[in-house]
C-alpha cells in the first residue's frame, strides 16, 4: 500500500513539474475548401478556451450587425455557458475556420434569445432559443443569399438546432450547407429535412 501511495504522489509532482500543454495548432487550408473537408483536420479534442489563447470572445452577432461573408456559422452555446457562442466549443471552433479560411470569409452569429439553463435541456432544448435560431437561419437566407450557411451547436445547442431545423420552411432547410454539432443529445436523430451528407457529428 505504502509504495503505491508513494508511486502516486510521485507521478503528481511529475505532472505538476511539467510545462503546461501548448495551445493546439490548426493546419492552415487553401480558402476554396469544403468545409467538411477542412473539418477533418480539426483536433477531436479542444481544451477550454482559455487554454488556447482565444481572441473571438463569448459573443458575435455579425448577421444581426448586417454582415454577409462567404461563410456564416450560426452557433448554439451549451447548458451554462457565457455569451451568445459559449466558452467551451464556440470560440475553439470559430477560431479554426478563421486560421483555415481567414476572418474576411466568415461571419459568426450567437443564437442570443436563449438561456441556455438545464431546465431547456431537460425540455429537450430551449423552445425560445429554437424559435431563435429558426428566426437566424431565415434571416441570413432573406439577408445573405450568397452565403454558405453553416448550422452548429454544443449539447444543449445541439437540441436547439434540432429543434430549429423543424420549425424552418424547405427552402430554408435547402439553403443550409453544413451542420456541424459537437456533443450532439439527440446523436443519431434526423436533422430536419437536410440531409444526412450535410451533417458531421
Amino acid at each position: 500500500m505504502r509504495s503505491s501511495t508513494l508511486l502516486l504522489f510521485a507521478f503528481a509532482l511529475n505532472a505538476l513539474a511539467s510545462p503546461a500543454p501548448d495551445p493546439v495548432q490548426i493546419r492552415a487550408v487553401s480558402p476554396t475548401v469544403n468545409l467538411t473537408t477542412g473539418l477533418t483536420s480539426l483536433p477531436t479534442s479542444v481544451a477550454p478556451a482559455s487554454c488556447l489563447g482565444i481572441t473571438n470572445g463569448t459573443t458575435d452577432n455579425d448577421l444581426i450587425n448586417g454582415v454577409c461573408k462567404n461563410l456564416t456559422l450560426i452557433f448554439a452555446r451549451g447548458t451554462t455557458e457565457n455569451g451568445n457562442i459559449g466558452d467551451i466549443v464556440g470560440p475553439p471552433f470559430v477560431d479554426a475556420l478563421v486560421s483555415m479560411l481567414g476572418e474576411a470569409q466568415v461571419a459568426v452569429q450567437g443564437v442570443n434569445n436563449y438561456l441556455a439553463n438545464v431546465q431547456g435541456f431537460l425540455a429537450g432544448g430551449s423552445a425560445t432559443g429554437s424559435q431563435d435560431m429558426a428566426a437566424l437561419i431565415a434571416q441570413a437566407m432573406t439577408q445573405c443569399p450568397g452565403t454558405k450557411l453553416s448550422v452548429s451547436g454544443y449539447s444543449q445547442g445541439c437540441q436547439v438546432a434540432h429543434n430549429a431545423a423543424n420549425l424552418i420552411t424547405q427552402a430554408q432547410t435547402n439553403f443550409i450547407n453544413s451542420v456541424v454539432l459537437f456533443g450532439d443529445p439527440d446523436d443519431g436523430e434526423a436533422f430536419g429535412q437536410v440531409p444526412a451528407g450535410k451533417g458531421m457529428v
